[in-house]
């Protein structure tokens, strides 16, 4: 199954349950010592009608009121009540009243109260990795550890816990699986020592079982642990009547049965998650259900061509996107996908055309997020299906994306750069204005000078923490760049702007255009190819497409190509590794075929056998012996860095199972050499996505 998401796990939904105890503060104040303990009902899914939540979700409104409220114990009830009743229905606006909640928490020196609030703005903070904010993830880190800290210092077991499980949570995103194992295990410890097991520590330990279930499928490959975490979970959430995290725990089951290749069961409890989210008003459970059960029914379409799946992707997506207003990027994404997959069925241009514009939509609505990462791979579907379209219909895709294809893509980056730019002027501002307000606190509240400094102090180092790690970040980005400019043939580069400078010269607007096109896109995927190291089989290929067409484009009828892929591969996001294909391909164009005499024909050919992925690459060029005495005698000999590069990295995972490279020189009836071929063995591996 080729995935173009990266399906979202369904996030914590840690309650604010009742705050029965003292918060295990003295906040010190002009007037004395007094105690602050909250008391927020539980809140459940369905409890409180969706026309109530708009109200709430109308933040300006509603702090108006609250400053009517002269009782500071009163506003922060009110404040963390809202933030447990938005938190998943409205992200956005939950998180303005947990910073809310902080301020005043910092302002009466409330440390507790302060550190609840932190651990709702990391919760939500790290929802945003979902659009590849890694830095947001960071900063949740660093925000979930500190209200950790605060929460052992108050003695407060509960919330400590509830730390603890989310900043495993954070770290398993981030791909610390180390430290997600430690903190997960460290609160099912302090779970088990407890006094007395209760309905609520139950359920904590449900939401730790849930959790360990996808750090040990996506960062251990133990499918045999992970169900059995998730099966222990689900017992403690049926006992204890935890509906809506049930319903999570069936979409994240649901996910791994269908990658184990149980799509009835996978299916199953996909929709048992959607019907609790209707029945319930559980919006994010109803969102979600809805995006995993399309994305499965779009699967099941280019398996069956049954339309009725594809139908029913359709209208599933129609339901989410009418419920997720505020973030609908992805279900637009997943739209594009579908649309995508009907048109690779039909060959219809009204769904080529629907594709290109949802696809442009997500982009859209990426770059209002200021999200670069998941702005990429939208990028390249729109590319690729543009060109699809002009060879339908002979039209590019101007009347559908307002302007000329790559001037759209460019301009969205543009955009997204100050998007992003203004972002960080705002954070600026915001944190020149919050350092203002700590000063003028510590100026009224004297008698706290040693917390507010101490607190000053946390903060101070947190920004510098995330300042070094942002550096250290450009550092391996850079560091990743100059490895990748070492992989690209300077002789290719070379050749391409010549090739471009001639059709200029020669007036062959067209093929220029054509060239540079391409000469775009590979370089695009060549620099999306290094994040990583490695890619699946059909963005390889897609890259592969794009080098073959810019040298046929060179040599013109000297070279022609056929690229076949067995139809049981072209819907699995086959992992292998990136670029692994292209300097072979190089090299067999230059080395076999351009010294031929005549027309020359390369064939890619990609299938599998038992459990290894077997790629072949064949030329009928004038074979290596003859290459050899040329290259011998010729004073400019063509070097491919990329094939070097290509054979250290086979060296590196030559001791890997079913991992080979055979090359064989072929021969004609009369013993005269007629071409090579390659055959590369690789263990066949379907590339997983993390619930993120």
């Amino acid at each position: 199954m080729k995935r173009h998401f990266s399906y979202r796990a369904l996030p914590h939904r840690h309650r604010v349950r009742r705050f029965a105890a003292v918060l295990g503060f003295a906040a010190l104040i002009l007037s004395g010592c007094r105690e602050y303990a909250p008391d927020v009902p539980e809140v459940k899914p369905g409890e409180i009608p969706e026309t109530v939540l708009k109200r709430y979700a109308h933040t300006d409104a509603v702090l108006a009121r609250l400053n009517d409220l002269k009782d500071t114990g009163q506003r922060l009830d009110s404040l963390f009540y809202y933030t447990e009743l938005l938190a998943n229905y409205d992200d956005k606006a939950a998180m303005v009243y947990a910073r809310e909640a902080g301020r005043i928490a910092e302002t009466g020196s409330l440390r507790l109260a302060r550190a609840i609030s932190d651990y709702y703005i990391a919760l939500f903070t790290g929802r945003q990795y979902i659009l590849g904010d890694e830095e947001a993830l960071e900063g949740a880190i660093v925000n979930a550890a500190n209200s950790d800290q605060l929460f052992k210092k108050s003695n407060n077991t509960e919330w400590h816990i509830k730390a603890e499980v989310l900043l495993g949570h954070l770290n398993f995103k981030k791909g610390d699986s180390t430290a997600a194992k430690e903190y997960f295990f460290n609160a099912l410890k302090g779970l088990e020592i407890a006094d007395a097991a209760n309905e609520e520590q139950d359920r904590q330990k449900g939401e730790i079982f849930h959790e360990l279930g996808n750090l040990y499928y996506y960062s251990f490959g133990d499918t045999g642990k992970a169900i059995g975490f998730f099966e222990k979970g689900k017992a403690l959430f049926e006992k204890t009547g935890y509906q809506s995290a049930l319903a999570r725990l069936w979409l994240d089951l649901g996910l791994v049965y269908f990658y184990e290749g149980q799509y009835a069961e996978a299916d199953s409890l996909s929709q048992k998650s959607l019907d609790y989210g209707r029945k319930n008003s559980d919006i994010k459970s109803v969102i979600y259900a809805c995006q995993q059960l399309a994305e499965f029914k779009r699967t099941a379409y280019l398996q069956s061509a049954d339309p009725t799946d594809i139908d029913e992707a359709f209208s599933l997506l129609r339901e989410s996107i009418r419920l997720d207003e505020d973030n609908p990027y992805y279900t637009l994404q997943l739209l594009g996908s579908a649309f995508s997959s009907k048109a690779k069925m039909t060959k219809a241009y009204n769904n080529v055309d629907s594709a290109i514009i949802y696809y442009k939509y997500a982009v859209q609505e990426a770059k209002r997020l200021g999200a670069p990462k998941i702005m990429e791979p939208l990028v390249e579907n729109i590319s690729y299906l543009c060109g699809f379209r002009q060879r339908l219909t002979q039209r590019d895709c101007s009347e559908l994306l307002d302007n000329a294809g790559m001037s759209f893509l460019n301009k969205q980056y543009k955009e997204l750069n100050d998007t992003i730019v203004n972002r960080l002027q705002l954070a600026s501002r915001q944190s020149k204005e919050f350092a203002m307000q700590l000063q003028e606190t510590e100026n009224k509240h004297r008698v706290n000078n040693i917390w507010m400094t101490s607190g000053a102090g946390l903060i101070i180092a947190g920004f510098v923490f995330l300042i070094l790690l942002q550096q250290q970040q450009q550092k391996r980005l850079k560091a990743k760049m100059e490895a990748l400019r070492a992989q690209i043939n300077p002789h290719f580069v070379s050749n391409s702007l010549n090739a471009i400078e001639s059709l200029v010269n020669h007036d062959q607007k067209d093929a220029a255009a054509k060239y540079i096109i391409h000469f775009s896109r590979l370089s695009r995927q060549i620099l999306n190819s290094s994040r990583d190291g490695v890619t699946t089989l059909a963005e390889e290929l897609k890259m592969l497409e794009h080098f073959l067409a810019l040298e046929q484009l060179r040599f013109r009828d000297k070279l022609n190509y056929r690229i076949d892929v067995a139809p049981d591969l072209e819907n699995q996001p086959v992992e292998l590794p990136a670029m692994i294909l292209q300097p072979y391909v190089e090299n067999a164009i230059w080395h076999g075929i351009k010294p031929k005499q005549g027309p020359g024909l390369l064939l890619v050919k990609v299938e599998k056998q038992d459990k290894s992925l077997i790629c072949t690459i064949e030329d009928d060029g004038i074979g290596r012996e003859k290459a050899r005495e040329i290259k011998a005698k010729s004073l400019m000999q063509h070097k491919s860095v990329g094939m070097q590069i290509t054979q250290e990295r086979l060296k590196t995972i030559g001791h890997v199972k079913d991992t080979q490279v055979d090359i064989i020189d072929l021969y004609d009836d009369q013993g005269q050499p007629s071409g090579t071929r390659i055959v590369i063995r690789l263990p066949f591996k379907i590339k997983k996505m993390k619930p993120a």
